[in-house]
């Protein structure tokens, strides 16, 4: 069999054609995360999430993340000057679903929380802090890289 330009052509654009289809056919097995569900809801309800941003920056003592390399712990120190807080931390991996983890406020009497790293994996984490003091809602969020 010889092989002439048009036989050529033919055979390439088959060829890309099949590849084209195996990689569309891949990508449908591929499971697309989204890094949260109920978006939506999220950018509905912002006005009352940035209420509790603003809340936060105005507080004289502002909540403290600071992250514990040599005892791998995460310590939050809340401000001292409001009652004991309430509410919800959130430890959220944006770069992969299903490993997030919500913890409730609970403090010592220094209104320090630590929060132990030793189950969660290396990398990018969002400490979130969704809390409640004093009849006022306050939110605050930073980035933390866990080492290990």
């Amino acid at each position: 069999m010889t092989l002439n330009w048009g036989k050529g052509i033919v055979f390439v654009y088959s060829i890309f054609a099949l590849s084209m289809l195996g990689l569309a056919y891949q990508s449908t097995k591929h499971d697309v995360g989204l890094v949260k569900k109920d978006y939506y809801d999220d950018e509905i309800n912002y006005q009352t999430h940035y209420v509790k941003m603003q809340n936060a920056r105005q507080l004289t003592t502002d909540l403290k993340i600071a992250f514990d390399s040599t005892g791998c712990d995460i310590l939050l120190t809340f401000p001292t000057h409001l009652p004991k807080p309430s509410g919800k931390v959130l430890l959220f991996r944006p770069s992969q679903t299903g490993v997030d983890a919500t913890l409730d406020i609970e403090t010592d009497a220094q209104y320090s929380m630590i929060i132990s790293t030793k189950s969660l994996l290396s990398g990018l984490w969002k400490i979130k802090v969704d809390w409640q003091a004093n009849g006022k809602d306050y939110y605050k969020e930073q980035p933390l890289t866990i080492g290990k």
